[in-house]
């Protein structure tokens, strides 16, 4: 059985496999305000329209400056805004 992590993360990886233009400027927003979000974001792998080099070029910045969100909601679970 798949944990929601995992389900999480494969759906989202879809999502820029194939609408990442569409999607991309989301996911920028949510990785800022709900760190288990910029977690998630951090294990996608990247497939179809993530792979091209741009593209993968945002998404692997975004994985970068995303580990602060990810270490204040690790220390601090209790604010949901960061």
């Amino acid at each position: 059985m798949e944990s929601p992590e995992n389900v999480a993360t494969i759906l989202l990886g879809r999502l820029l496999e194939f609408h990442f233009d569409l999607i991309f400027p989301k996911v920028e927003a949510a990785v800022r305000s709900n760190p288990l979000f910029a977690h998630t974001v951090k294990m996608c792998w990247k497939l179809g329209q993530a792979k091209e080099p741009s593209r993968a070029q945002r998404l692997d910045h975004l994985k970068k400056v995303s580990l602060p969100y990810i270490a204040r909601g690790i220390l601090d679970f209790s604010h949901p805004k960061l």
